[in-house]
C-alpha cells in the first residue's frame, strides 16, 4: 500500500527535484513522537503491546532479568504491560524502569518506522543527496497536561529533526511570528 502511493510520487518529485530545482526535503513523518501529547492515553493495541514486548525481549533477553528490573513475576514476556497512568510520586524505583522502557520502546518503535519508510524512498530512487530527508514535530502543549517535547536521538535517525513554528502555539508570541 505505502509503497503503491509513494512510487506514484516519485515520478512528481523527480521533476521537482531534476528538472525544476524546486525541493530540497521530504518530510518522512508527522509528529509521531508525541503520542498525542498522552503516552497514558495511547498505543494499549496489539501491535502497540507487541512492539513493546519484542523491545523488552531484546533489552532483557530472558523474563527473570525482566522481573528483577521491574519486580515482577511474570513467565513470559507476552505477560509485560505497560503502565496505564503515571507513577506517583512516592512509587519505587522499578515503577520508574518500567515507564521508563515503555517509552524507550515507542521511541524505538518511531525510529524503526522512520527506517522503514525512508528505505521506501531509498528503494524508489529518491535519496540524498538529492534532497534532505527530515522529520517533523509540532512544539504545542495540550492544556492540563506537561509540553511535549520529542526525542532528537530518536528523530534524527529517520532524517533531520524540525519543528512547527506557528505563532498561535507559542504563548510567548502575542499572536506575531
Amino acid at each position: 500500500g505505502v509503497e503503491r502511493y509513494f512510487a506514484r510520487l516519485v515520478p512528481i518529485i523527480r521533476e521537482f527535484v531534476d528538472v525544476k530545482s524546486t525541493i530540497i526535503g521530504l518530510q518522512i513523518d508527522n509528529e509521531t513522537n508525541f503520542y498525542f501529547g498522552d503516552r497514558y492515553s495511547s498505543d494499549y493495541s496489539v501491535h502497540g503491546l507487541a512492539q513493546l514486548r519484542g523491545f523488552l525481549r531484546t533489552k532483557y533477553v530472558t523474563v527473570a532479568a525482566l522481573n528483577a528490573a521491574w519486580g515482577t513475576s511474570y513467565a513470559s514476556f507476552d505477560q509485560a504491560d505497560p503502565p496505564r497512568r503515571r507513577p506517583d510520586r512516592n512509587a519505587p524505583v522499578r515503577e520508574n524502569i518500567r515507564h521508563q522502557d515503555w517509552f524507550d520502546a515507542g521511541h524505538a518503535g518511531i525510529e524503526a518506522f522512520h527506517g522503514q519508510l525512508r528505505a521506501i524512498w531509498e528503494r524508489l530512487g529518491v535519496r540524498e543527496p538529492d534532497l534532505l530527508f527530515c522529520t517533523n514535530d509540532s512544539p504545542h502543549t495540550f492544556i492540563g497536561r506537561d509540553l511535549s517535547q520529542w526525542r532528537g536521538a530518536t528523530k534524527n535517525t529517520g532524517g533531520v529533526a524540525m519543528l512547527d513554528a506557528y505563532p498561535k502555539q507559542l504563548p510567548t508570541s502575542g499572536g506575531k511570528p
